[in-house]
């Protein structure tokens, strides 16, 4: 039986499905968290480094299994906000090198060799991206790419789960952190599914 290891960018995303995993005490940042299962969890702080150094953390621990779940900005038209998504493409959004089409992308080498003919896209960036990125649908976070990257070098299984709370623009009623903790908090059932 494998180990997971979840992790989280923020306390918001975090705090629903720890509950719902049977965990009611304290999220502090960078801080592993053993659930009665003995999976483990973290809230590793915004953004690739930071993701990096709590991966790490999960995998010195023992976990042969990764779960990120996050929220993340979509500009496709068909995944609004509130759709439980799983991207299959991660593209890293901060690299300079890029051709009209991406396909000097660095992320290439984690993309599948066969993707699904649907398969859905996602660029981290280190800032929140409100201006468009491609001329081509994608979701946009802050770090999956090095989700991605990492479980691939360790190699260790990864399963990136993303909510979607925006449409990657400044349309948003709520504050970041209100949409956030909202689309998580009504969507955990959904999210834990993926996960079984």
């Amino acid at each position: 039986m494998k180990k997971a290891g979840y992790i989280f960018a923020m306390t918001e995303e975090a705090q629903p499905v720890a509950a719902a995993l049977g965990y009611t005490g304290p999220l502090n940042k960078k801080e592993i968290i053993r659930l009665k299962n003995g999976d483990l969890m973290i809230v590793s702080g915004v953004g690739r480094t930071n993701a990096s150094m709590a991966l790490i953390q999960l995998f010195q621990h023992g976990c042969d299994l990764i779960v990120n779940i996050g929220t993340c900005g979509s500009t496709y038209p068909e995944i609004k906000p509130g759709a439980v998504v799983i991207p299959e493409i991660f593209y890293d959004g901060d690299f300079t090198l890029v051709s009209e089409n991406y396909k000097m992308y660095d992320g290439a080498a984690l993309n599948p060799e066969n993707p699904s003919e649907n398969a859905v896209r996602i660029f981290s960036v280190s800032y929140f991206s409100t201006t468009p990125l491609d001329s081509n649908p994608y979701l946009v976070d802050c770090e999956s790419y090095a989700i991605a990257a990492l479980c691939k070098a360790w190699p260790v299984p990864s399963l990136l789960i993303k909510v979607v709370s925006d449409n990657a623009d400044e349309s948003a009623e709520l504050t970041f952190e209100e949409n956030v903790q909202r689309v998580i908090q009504i969507n955990t059932p959904e999210i834990l599914k993926k996960v079984e």
